[in-house]
């Protein structure tokens, strides 16, 4: 059924304490916007642009990825449980998980593609890898090519779907099943490309995780198969460069450190390393601890080494 126009409007008015005075203002009445908001009244594109300018929110983009959500309550859960899985929480991952397990609203769409991701997370953790390969699995109804987005067709957001095609890839690999792994990461890099390349990424205002979807699959190529692919993340570097992408080619920079020091180039990684700190610092220091943090997570490296001696 999905979350209606309305509801979107009332979240989103509610997450920046807004009465319904105060989003009617002088040019629509009170009345209208609780009517609005119970889907009972009809909308034309310029009440959502105004609406949308008050609420200073895009509501076209908002409705789109609210609308695959079966109620605001499961919407916002699914919101905690991406910003846990942002922040590495495990308990909170854990806590989710046997939360919702049962919960039928998380049996079917967006909501169960983000529980199995959950799900697959938590096992991995505790290095249950054939049981998160399960769980990835049972949150897709089933496998499709890279020209359809990425490695998985489920009833979601492509972003979901992505982070959930990696971890099913990468547990493949710790299972000896490298050769299926591998050939899962080949296609969503691919796919993943195919998105950042196309401008496609950066108008779902998602070019950030898209960058760190083809990190993580280079390095993980990398670790199960050998494969050299330091070129492609030099490619990557000059394409962010020329875009003025700075955060991204310091995330980039990160993955690179990375692949130096699982070659022992220990002060290569460190002159790589510290060209990251320092864009990172300059022009998002807000940001680089985040940056940081997902990147070591993801890699596995030993940063210890690094902010020793670069501090």
């Amino acid at each position: 059924m999905g979350i209606s126009i309305g509801k979107v409007i009332q979240y989103c008015r509610n997450s920046k304490n807004m009465t319904q005075k105060e989003l009617a203002a002088d040019q629509l009445s009170v009345r209208y916007i609780s009517k609005i908001e119970k889907g009972e009244a009809n909308l034309t594109v310029d009440i959502l642009s105004y609406i949308s300018k008050k609420l200073a929110t895009n509501l076209f983009t908002m409705y789109g990825k609210m609308n695959d959500y079966e109620t605001i309550e499961t919407y916002s859960a699914c919101q905690m449980i991406n910003d846990a899985i942002g922040r590495h929480s495990i308990d909170d991952i854990e806590c989710f998980c046997h939360r919702y397990e049962n919960d039928k609203r998380f049996q079917q769409g967006i909501e169960k593609t983000v529980l199995g991701y959950a799900r697959a997370l938590m096992l991995s953790n505790h290095h249950e890898y054939e049981a998160a390969v399960s769980a990835a699995e049972a949150a897709c109804s089933k496998p499709f090519n890279c020209d359809e987005g990425g490695l998985f067709r489920s009833e979601t957001i492509f972003s979901t779907e992505y982070a959930l095609a990696l971890s099913h890839a990468v547990n493949l690999c710790r299972i000896n099943e490298s050769e299926r792994g591998i050939e899962e990461l080949l296609e969503l890099y691919k796919a993943a490309m195919k998105r950042v390349d196309s401008g496609l990424a950066e108008v779902e205002g998602d070019e950030d995780f898209y960058i760190n979807i083809l990190c993580s699959c280079l390095y993980n190529i990398y670790v199960f198969s050998d494969k050299v692919v330091v070129e492609e993340i030099d490619n990557l570097l000059d394409t962010q460069k020329k875009k003025g992408k700075m955060h991204m080619v310091c995330e980039l920079l990160l993955c690179k450190s990375a692949y130096l020091m699982v070659d022992n180039k220990v002060k290569e990684a460190l002159k790589v390393y510290s060209s990251a700190k320092a864009i990172g610092l300059l022009f998002y220091p807000e940001k680089f601890y985040i940056q940081r943090a997902m990147t070591t997570i993801n890699i596995k490296s030993d940063y210890s080494l690094f902010e020793k001696e670069t501090s």
